[in-house]
């Protein structure tokens, strides 16, 4: 859709308002008009903070007015809190959720000069600017590829730490479609922790640094570079945080608490000047009960499932989510691509025998369950020694779930 071509008369206004705007302001300089590739009407403009010029583009959706137009930095740069991620469009006034049609182009300009003079009123000093917009936890992180996904006990915790006095820190994170995600282990020494994570699932990249709380002026000013990775280091005078900072042959992670905000930050391995990779907070909600009271008791319950393809796997994620304690897996098979169209298990299974595969799958529902596995096939040509011990093991459980559909199996 065209709309400056079937509404000439807007198109025109918007113009002289932006030309009018220009004449009136010394922050709005150098506006060209072009048309895109997509034949969408831009206007290229410098916006004047402190005596520099901010190159901005004020870009018109094919839907306008109907739709508001976005105004993103030329250069790629991240401007601000209120912006959709690095190079992305800033976050105004008027948005989707609020828009009118009758709001100009002019208009946008003249609350992005608001947004970003608000945020640096004058040389060395910072602000935040008041949000009205209340975005969702998918939506403040849906551009971030690195997370940290923060318990509220732990933010409780850091908020009480003594200020710039850095404790031991110790996280653990795992990829998954091409996002690292992080999750806090411990706060404070091995011996004696300030705080432990809950227990999560195995396989987990370990990454060990530190922890420090800085005083609220430093709000604004905590950002994921080198510069500021190092004067932190060397403000807290620590001789093995320096070693560290200087030379690492792994990851070196800095957690931050400004103000009630905690960053987390992650020095790559090498020497010198190197990159700090930078990870979005995300703040979990206190988990409400999710399950009667009454399945507490599963937690001591034991569960021997024999046969673990389609309907074994099945049941042994489910039990697992409703807490089941320990788990006795019995099966000879291996896990083929065919399974995957039936089994509660996926392509990373294929290979793997199936009480190792169930088993991975049990722990990354219910981390703390006990699991043990027999790879021998009832019924089949097993040592007796084998068969008798898995025997005994299968006895002591509460529950014997038959999930094999081989009638030789208990015979």
């Amino acid at each position: 859709m065209i709309w400056w071509a079937s509404q000439p008369s807007r198109a025109r206004s918007e113009r002289r308002a932006i030309a009018d705007l220009q004449e009136r302001s010394d922050w709005l300089r150098d506006v060209t008009w072009r048309l895109t590739p997509e034949a969408r009407l831009c206007a290229d403009f410098d916006l004047v903070r402190l005596g520099e010029a901010v190159p901005l583009t004020l870009t018109y959706p094919g839907f306008f007015p109907d739709m508001p137009p976005q105004i993103t930095p030329r250069d790629g740069a991240r401007l601000t809190g209120h912006q959709w991620g690095a190079g992305g469009e800033l976050c105004l006034e008027y948005r989707p959720d609020n828009w009118d049609p009758s709001v100009t182009g002019a208009m946008m300009m003249e609350s992005a000069h608001r947004l970003l003079t608000g945020e640096r009123p004058a040389p060395g000093e910072y602000a935040s600017v008041a949000s009205a917009h209340r975005m969702t936890v998918g939506q403040s992180t849906r551009g971030s590829l690195n997370r940290l996904l923060i318990p509220a006990d732990l933010a409780a915790t850091i908020s009480r730490l003594a200020l710039h006095q850095p404790v031991e820190f110790e996280a653990a994170e795992h990829s998954a479609t091409g996002h690292w995600l992080a999750f806090p282990r411990r706060l404070g020494s091995a011996e004696l922790p300030i705080w432990t994570g809950a227990e999560i699932f195995p396989g987990l990249t370990e990454r060990r640094g530190f922890a420090v709380r800085l005083v609220a002026a430093f709000g604004g000013r905590v950002l994921p570079t080198f510069e500021f990775f190092d004067a932190v280091v060397r403000s807290t005078e620590r001789e093995d945080l320096i070693a560290r900072l200087d030379s690492a042959t792994e990851e070196f992670t800095m957690l931050v608490e400004c103000d009630g905000a905690i960053f987390m930050m992650s020095l790559a391995p090498g020497t010198g000047k190197r990159y700090v990779f930078d990870y979005a907070s995300v703040a979990l909600p206190e988990d409400a009960p999710r399950l009667p009271a009454e399945y507490g008791r599963l937690a001591r319950a034991s569960v021997a499932i024999v046969g673990c393809g389609s309907v074994g796997s099945k049941v042994a994620a489910s039990l697992a989510r409703a807490g089941v304690g320990r788990f006795v897996l019995v099966d000879g098979d291996l896990v083929f691509p065919g399974n995957v169209v039936r089994n509660d298990l996926d392509w990373r299974a294929v290979g793997l025998n199936k009480p190792d595969a169930v088993s991975k799958r049990i722990k990354s529902i219910l981390p703390s369950a006990m699991v043990s596995r027999r790879r021998l096939l009832l019924g089949g040509q097993e040592s007796s020694a084998s068969t008798e011990s898995a025997l005994e093991e299968i006895g002591g459980c509460d529950v014997i779930v038959d999930a094999t559909a081989d009638p030789q199996v208990y015979n």
